[in-house]
């Protein structure tokens, strides 16, 4: 797979392969192979599988209106199932087929632990512009290096640690909630790669967590939000913050109901700016009420008029709303 460092670019990326204990193409096993594979527009990856196929079963795949895909990363037991994008049958190796994932990320190689490992953070907030280093606790910290292509819409992530591979996205997933309260929509997460001691790919996570780099049309367009350049000298500071509330569950659920509106606000401003008034009231609301819910003195809320206040039904917790929004 790729290096994160060659996401440092406005050129498309460079295409690459990886290795398969097995491709089904059709309903035929076809053996360990190696899979070409490249980064689309929009940094999903795409699987080239028509230099896989014969002539008939090409034609096989063509009389059956597509062509069902999976393969098996070697050291997994299951199967990685595969959507059939693009179909164009040809003769001898002119039939071209390309597919992508179900899901992603995909998870490559089956190292159970790794100790440090570098990603691309995708459609980074705007104005993060120099090293920035956040820690999370006494054994886990994060370096963001801004990527110096002029066109690049993307950072590099540092992490040093000791990590748990089936459990990566958990562990990340302060970073990821807190690049979405800088941005105020997703910031992807993925092309992670980690090495071992002889330099030789230990452990690798293909593809990138959900994020919204392209929801607007134009990958660069600026969304004004509340981050600027001055707030990157806090951020160590603000990070910290933020990991000590996420590790409370009555905080950690009003920050992630606040930040989650915040975001579909963000989402909503140019298709419906009534859409876009609603989840802004209600993230405001949602952390008004852990306010006064849980910030107390003496075991009451700060006064009567808290009280009073409390006895409003959220609209966050009534799931009805939740779901019709």
């Amino acid at each position: 797979m790729l290096s994160p460092h060659q996401f440092d670019t406005d050129t498309p990326l460079p295409q690459f392969t990886i290795a398969v204990e097995n491709l089904n193409l059709c309903g035929t096993d076809l053996g360990p192979v190696t899979i070409p594979v490249s980064y689309d527009e929009r940094w999903s990856p795409r699987f080239h599988l028509g230099g896989f196929m014969d002539d008939e079963t090409a034609l096989i795949g063509k009389l059956f209106s597509g062509a069902d895909a999976f393969f098996r990363i070697p050291g997994t037991a299951q199967n990685t199932a595969l959507i059939v994008t693009k179909f164009q049958y040809g003769s001898n190796s002119d039939t071209i087929i390309e597919a992508c994932l179900t899901r992603e990320p995909l998870e490559l190689g089956h190292t159970k632990t790794i100790n440090n490992f570098s990603a691309v953070i995708l459609s980074p907030p705007f104005f993060l512009d120099k090293p920035i280093q956040l820690t999370e606790t006494e054994t886990l910290s994060f370096e963001i290096l801004r990527f110096t292509a002029k066109g690049a819409n993307a950072c590099l992530l540092k992490a040093q640690g000791r990590f748990e591979s089936a459990k990566l996205f958990s562990t990340l997933s302060n970073l990821i909630t807190f690049m979405t309260f800088l941005k105020g929509s997703h910031a992807g997460i993925g092309n992670v790669l980690a090495l071992n001691d002889d330099g030789e790919q230990a452990f690798g996570l293909l593809g990138f967590s959900p994020n919204d780099a392209f929801a607007f049309g134009d990958v660069k367009k600026r969304r004004t939000n509340w981050f600027d350049i001055e707030i990157q000298n806090q951020l160590a500071d603000i990070y910290s913050g933020f990991v000590a509330a996420m590790a409370d569950t009555a905080k950690r659920r009003a920050l992630r109901q606040t930040i989650g509106f915040y975001r579909a606000s963000t989402m909503a401003r140019d298709s419906s700016v009534e859409m876009a008034i609603i989840a802004a009231h209600t993230a405001l609301e949602a952390i008004v009420h852990y306010i006064l819910e849980y910030l107390k003195r003496g075991g009451r809320p700060h006064s009567g008029q808290n009280a009073c206040l409390m006895k409003v039904p959220a609209f966050v917790r009534n799931k009805s709303h939740r779901q019709a929004f």
